[in-house]
């Protein structure tokens, strides 16, 4: 038995040190096994951004919605969007996936972390655009399909050595079978809620260790599998599998989680326009009217702005992952917000400043969307030197 924290760590170390050992080959998890090319096709590596020789593993996590990753809260408490990627559809970190950047980061309002025990750990990353090629996992919703004695399986590219920092490059997985809180709660010095789920090795040789956390706990439900947890913390040497990991039981958290995924439910439509005229997609004729022409500007002028307004008129969240302008005179003042509601407006400032000696100037603009039917939104501008 464990008294006190002595030996209670959340399973997430820091990413400079995960990307020390990336051994070609390893245990699993903690003696674990192979994943299947196509055993665990939602499970995402959370990665730090950076110029590392080898991946820099931050956690794992599960893809629940097309934009959507879920993955343990303490896995992001000191990551931003500008400082994490998420890699999907590869077992292997070391093979190029796909790769997706993070709009946005939503950690569960009640997440807390006392000694290295977490409570409500779980938290959502809205992805720069949507993930066509790769299958959600369906996440349990009803208590009653996760009962005391249940077979899991939990997977993850972490330490693979125990009281060692490496980690593995190839997915790796370990059953796990389901146990009460009040059995676990024996292990630990703290009292463990309907947010935690106890689960360990049956055979008690495997375990999920540092660099596991968020990855998913799976049940077949129904012959489908379906994530029921998310390594969230445990043992902190990794050396005792006799020892219960506690994963934050999804079920608990099945209506925060639909909260969010059904923003992006429903379709999006972005809407440019201009002095109040719409810029239909693909326009290739600049005019007065709408403010993609410029018109004649002054060569003793340094600068020129238009406002073009983007508005999201559809009724789900509308996603601007970047906006570009070509033509070396045309440059984004001020890009829109990235992240739109349902009526929502933002605005696109641009601005023309002549380059080299040329009369007559021209641009296009790109808006990167998750909307449907445009995911690349363009438009032509000019304008005239006198």
């Amino acid at each position: 038995m464990i008294s006190g924290f002595s030996r209670l760590r959340i399973f997430v170390i820091s990413s400079f040190l995960l990307v020390v050992f990336l051994p070609v080959k390893g245990l699993a998890i903690i003696n674990g096994t192979d994943a299947g090319v196509n055993e665990f096709p939602s499970t995402a590596a959370i990665l730090k951004k950076g110029s590392f020789s080898t991946p820099a593993l931050i956690g794992a996590g599960s893809l629940v919605g097309d934009q959507w990753v879920v993955t343990a809260a303490h896995n992001l408490t000191n990551e931003s969007t500008a400082t994490i990627k998420v890699s999907l559809g590869s077992n292997d970190l070391n093979e190029s996936g796909i790769t997706r950047n993070a709009l946005a980061i939503y950690r569960h309002p009640d997440f807390a972390t006392s000694n290295g025990a977490s409570t409500n750990d779980i938290a959502l990353i809205l992805l720069d655009q949507p993930v066509s090629t790769v299958p959600t996992i369906p996440f349990v919703t009803d208590t009653g399909d996760i009962e005391t004695n249940d077979n899991t399986v939990v997977a993850g590219w972490g330490t693979t050595t125990a009281g060692e920092i490496t980690i593995s490059n190839l997915l790796l997985k370990v059953d796990a079978r389901i146990l009460s809180r009040a059995f676990a709660s024996s292990f630990f010095a703290i009292p463990l809620t309907d947010a935690h789920l106890p689960a360990r090795d049956p055979a008690e040789t495997g375990n999920p260790c540092h660099g596991d956390s968020g990855g998913p706990l799976i049940k077949s439900i129904a012959a489908v599998d379906t994530l029921v947890g998310l390594v969230s913390f445990g043992d902190d040497d990794c050396d005792d599998a006799s020892i219960p990991s506690i994963y934050t039981n999804v079920v608990e958290f099945a209506p925060w989680m639909t909260t969010y995924l059904d923003l992006t439910a429903d379709p999006s439509t972005i809407r440019v326009t201009g002095k109040g005229k719409t810029i239909s997609n693909g326009d290739r004729n600049p005019r007065r009217a709408d403010g993609t022409d410029f018109g004649r500007v002054s060569s003793k002028r340094r600068k020129v702005s238009k406002t073009f307004r983007v508005a999201n008129a559809g009724s789900g969240l509308l996603t601007v992952r970047a906006v570009s302008a070509s033509g070396r005179s045309f440059s984004i003042r001020r890009a829109p917000s990235t992240i739109l509601g349902s009526g929502n407006t933002s605005s696109l400032r641009l601005t023309f400043r002549p380059k080299g000696k040329r009369k007559k100037h021209k641009g296009t603009i790109r808006l990167f969307t998750n909307d449907p039917s445009a995911a690349i939104y363009t438009y032509r501008v000019q304008a005239k030197v006198r």
